[in-house]
């Protein structure tokens, strides 16, 4: 019988399972959980899975490249169904981690995105249970992914950013709550400073987690409602 190692134990065997084997598996095309991504191409991220014609298909971000600061980009396709692992109808299309390093630190960002070809109250809702439960699972991914290579010298921050990019408004936003108030910041243009945008959460790791949130707008719904391109410097600004 073949010995798995744990921890500790063995930590420069094959067999080592925390260190080797289970980061292998989640980086492994097989699984399609993780996706490494190349800067020099483009971000594409699948919503409505009927495709239904007048619904938000998939949007692209693009300029990856565009920033020099950035050293490493993981997708993690967080609807991506593995039995143990999931966290079923309740979750965000992907999570982003995109590594940043700057002259004193590395910042890694984690940007949870959210398609929606409309919104309402209820959906807004949606989105806000959709990024708790994804900043609780990503803390646990988090621990299998290496990024001590880069963190020996400087410290690594992370940011946790949440994301919703949208074709219309169904009805009226009225919910004066959490993410409802902020998207109500959004429309009326109160975003003035950054508490304006942050959204506050319980973690398995903090009863006040802060979360930068941004609402995107299909900038052409109307000729084209299917899809919309935007920049990652729109994500990290």
């Amino acid at each position: 019988m073949k010995k798995i190692y744990l921890i500790n134990n063995q930590p420069n065997s094959d067999n080592s399972l925390l260190k080797k084997l289970f980061p292998k598996a989640l980086l492994s095309a097989g699984l399609g959980l993780v996706d490494e991504v190349d800067l020099d191409t483009e971000i594409k991220i699948d919503g409505d899975t009927k495709k239904r014609p007048d619904e938000l298909h998939y949007v692209v971000i693009n300029g990856l490249d565009e920033n020099e600061s950035i050293r490493e980009v993981l997708k993690i396709n967080l609807e991506k169904d593995i039995e143990g692992i999931s966290t079923k109808h309740k979750t965000p299309e992907v999570a982003l981690l995109i590594l940043q390093e700057f002259d004193n630190s590395f910042k890694l960002n984690v940007i949870l995105i959210e398609l929606k070809s409309t919104l309402d109250n209820k959906k807004v809702k949606d989105c806000e249970d959709k990024f708790r439960c994804a900043i609780n699972r990503m803390y646990m991914l988090l621990h299998f992914f290496d990024y001590e290579r880069y963190g020996r010298a400087k410290n690594i921050y992370i940011e946790f950013k949440g994301i919703v990019m949208y074709n219309n408004i169904m009805t009226d936003i009225n919910d004066e709550s959490g993410l409802g108030k902020i998207f109500l910041n959004y429309q009326s243009n109160m975003i003035n400073q950054k508490r304006d945008s942050t959204l506050s959460l319980v973690s398995i790791i903090s009863d006040n987690e802060k979360v930068a949130v941004k609402f995107f707008a299909n900038p052409d719904q109307e000729k084209q409602k299917n899809s919309f391109h935007i920049s990652l410097k729109d994500l990290l600004s």
